[in-house]
């Protein structure tokens, strides 16, 4: 086994994409910031419970093609000798597009759609890599609670191999709260690590959110806020950020029935709650030029970053 697994390693190395880069994924917005897409058929969120996942790593994949492809790994030993850039010399089957679609053909042949069929069939290495086809694995799911756009009971989606190329790390017989988008180009459900998805014991505040909003209920509006103390050159990427050191900051909110006063605590960190939708201002009370607006009109919750130079 060991002899044909570095056949296939040689392989894969050879024929597949490229490691991708790292995943950045920048500020994600809870529920209550923005809740879901009404009307977006291409867009759902439920409540799943996870009951296969397909191949279930990269390991998996290469001990099974080694199992099942013996003389096209033997084959391939016998002329890495002679590689010289895509192609594989002495062989009429050599192109390793071809090889590469032959993979994706084995692995995950049975969830193509049509149209993904057709693309595969005429793609090129450049169109392969657009398309992912082999960079994934096949989540199936039953689903729970469904909030928009999960109506069947039953729920497939994908999700990049590697956490760096922002795949989310499901496990077999786990539930989540599960954010998808359809990908344009293949038509098929996508979820990334940088989707609201995450394990159901994890998103208590975000199901509250959910519930109230598919019964028609509005909760109270909550703004929250942190104080930065930048030193240095202020500019992107320039300065040092950190909380603010010393007496509390006194912060008042305007733009409700009422202006509203608290102060922040140890960390810079302060909330206003049980506040009605409107468009409110956040005012830093030390330094009265310095605000921030929050909009509770179609929202439910706002973060505000209030910062200071020291």
């Amino acid at each position: 086994m060991k002899f044909w697994n570095h056949l296939l390693a040689s392989l894969v190395l050879t024929m597949l994409p490229a490691p991708l880069l790292a995943c950045f994924c920048g500020n994600s917005l809870r529920f209550c910031q923005a809740l879901p897409e009404t009307g977006n058929a291409d867009h759902v969120v439920f409540v799943g419970k996870v009951t296969q996942i397909y191949p279930k790593s990269w390991a998996d994949m290469i001990e099974e093609f080694a199992r099942t492809h013996r003389d096209l790994l033997e084959s391939l030993r016998a002329q890495s000798a002679n590689t010289s850039g895509r192609r594989l010399a002495g062989s009429p089957s050599a192109d390793l597009t071809e090889w590469r679609k032959q993979i994706i053909e084995y692995f995950w042949g049975d969830t193509l759609t049509p149209t993904a069929r057709e693309q595969l069939r005429t793609a090129d290495q450049r169109e392969l890599e657009r398309l992912g086809f082999d960079q994934h694995h096949r989540v199936h799911l039953e689903v729970v609670e469904n909030f928009a756009g999960a109506e069947a009971g039953e729920f497939t989606l994908y999700t990049a191999f590697d956490g760096s190329a922002c795949g989310f790390d499901f496990a077999e017989g786990e539930t989540y709260l599960v954010e998808a988008y359809r990908k344009v180009a293949t038509g098929t459900w996508e979820v990334s690590s940088c989707s609201r998805t995450r394990l159901l014991a994890q998103a208590t505040e975000d199901l509250e959110v959910l519930r109230a909003w598919k019964t028609g209920q509005r909760l109270p509006g909550r703004i929250s806020g942190q104080i930065i103390e930048l030193e240095g050159v202020i500019g992107p990427g320039e300065g040092r950020r950190s909380p603010p050191s010393g007496t509390p900051f006194r912060i008042r909110l305007l733009g409700g029935r009422e202006i509203l006063e608290t102060t922040s605590d140890s960390r810079g960190q302060f909330t206003f709650e049980n506040l009605d939708p409107g468009v409110y201002e956040v005012e830093l009370g030390q330094v009265p030029a310095l605000s921030r607006p929050a909009d509770l009109t179609r929202a439910w919750c706002a973060m505000v970053t209030l910062s200071i130079r020291r």
